[in-house]
């Protein structure tokens, strides 16, 4: 089972990197890992809006800049997804299935560059412009 959600989250939900990534972002849900079978968005104020609802999956908390926990707003059913450098597909942790943003041209885990592990990334950018 995934770990718990933090109590407080590293990263502040508000903050330009995260609304620019995750915050009104509609993501698919591939439950076997491939093939989407829903779709979630991830609201300002760390709500879970769409299909994610009815499986009572009502709040999502940044811990990192590739690390988010998904749960039902009281630390049950948690969920911790882990997403690729460029944020565009993710894996979730202990559960095989995976995701990715929608909206870019993704049609599958696969082609949105989604993790393989459930190790957090190691991203090195160059941001010297070079």
């Amino acid at each position: 089972a995934a770990a718990a959600p933090p109590d407080c989250a590293a990263w502040d939900a508000e903050t330009p990197e995260v609304r620019e990534h995750f915050v009104d972002k509609r993501f698919a849900w591939c439950h076997d890992g491939h093939t989407k079978n829903g779709e979630f968005i991830l609201r300002a104020g760390r709500i879970v809006a769409g299909q994610f609802e009815k499986w009572d999956i009502r709040r999502w908390i940044v811990n990192g800049p590739y690390e988010i926990f998904l749960d039902d707003g009281a630390g049950d059913n948690v969920h911790r997804l882990i997403f690729n450098c460029d944020r565009t597909g993710f894996i979730v942790d202990d559960l095989g299935q995976k995701g990715y943003v929608e909206g870019r041209g993704f049609q599958s885990p696969d082609s949105a560059g989604a993790p393989s592990s459930v190790a957090i990334p190691d991203c090195v950018y160059d941001s010297s412009g070079a």
